[in-house]
């Protein structure tokens, strides 16, 4: 029998054949101009939720003071629904300009704080507050409705609230010197501005 030779030396084509040559392998330095993009859009976008989140937090510093006074309050003291009713006041002064809000009293103070609230909580946050002038205190149930109505008006008014560095309306000059804001969105139509102590 006869032993047949490789194929390659037989074949001068196949003889001819080179192995085949791979690239070289992509360094990983200098990136591509796509990932230099994607890393200053990343940068940016990281920057601007840092940005949002710390005013964020700064808007709502008289909002977590006003809620934690809230807690401490004593809710069985003769004076529960004035101090209830002045701090609702001081953080509705925390947001918008003393003129707007320290003015309002009375019906006009119960509609514009009821003016926050939703539909089946309205018209109850002002009948309480109104019994700060009675010698008696509260009873257990008005004072536990009164803290409950306070802390829903807290945790969803004062983000609401046109903070003191909004731009002026429209409709009002600015004043150098003294920040406006239009009050007409926060206040219920019915409630004189200029309430009467």
């Amino acid at each position: 029998m006869t032993t047949s030779a490789p194929q390659s030396m037989t074949n001068p084509a196949l003889a001819a054949l080179q192995d085949i040559k791979l690239p070289e392998p992509v360094p990983f330095w200098p990136p591509a101009p796509g990932y230099w993009l994607l890393l200053i859009v990343s940068v940016l976008a990281l920057a601007g939720l840092f940005l949002w989140c710390k005013r964020r937090f700064q808007a709502r510093a008289a909002q977590r003071a006003a809620l934690s006074l809230l807690a401490a309050l004593d809710r069985h003291a003769p004076d529960y629904a004035s101090r209830v009713n002045g701090l609702l006041k001081r953080a509705a002064l925390s947001y918008l300009p003393r003129t707007s809000v320290a003015s309002l009293d009375g019906e006009a103070w119960s509609d514009w704080l009821d003016s926050a609230l939703t539909q089946t909580k309205r018209g109850q946050l002002g009948p309480l507050l109104a019994k700060r002038h009675r010698p008696e205190p509260l009873a257990e149930d008005e004072s536990l409705a009164l803290s409950e109505l306070a802390h829903t008006w807290l945790k969803t008014a004062l983000p609401k609230i046109k903070t003191r560095a909004s731009k002026p309306a429209k409709h009002e000059k600015s004043v150098p010197g003294q920040s406006t804001v239009d009050v007409q969105q926060n206040a219920p139509q019915n409630a004189p501005q200029e309430a009467k102590c």
